[in-house]
């Protein structure tokens, strides 16, 4: 339980400096990250929904982010 607390917090900030940095190329490689720790069950769906919500809804697909 203890690493998946660790791993989640860690893609969280990787999320957060992509969408803080503006870049699509790093929101694509964040939400690459997110998806191979969900496949190999380092997270779990709970904490991956969170992390996809967070790079895809309200980064990649959201127009207000102004992601270049």
């Amino acid at each position: 339980m203890y690493n998946e607390n660790v791993i989640f917090e860690q893609l969280k900030r990787e999320c957060e400096c992509a969408l803080h940095n503006k870049s699509r190329c790093l929101a694509y490689e964040a939400y690459g990250a997110v998806r191979m720790a969900f496949e190999l069950k380092a997270i779990t769906s709970v904490q991956f929904n969170e992390l996809a919500d967070m790079i895809i809804t309200n980064g990649i697909n959201a127009v207000s982010a102004g992601l270049e």
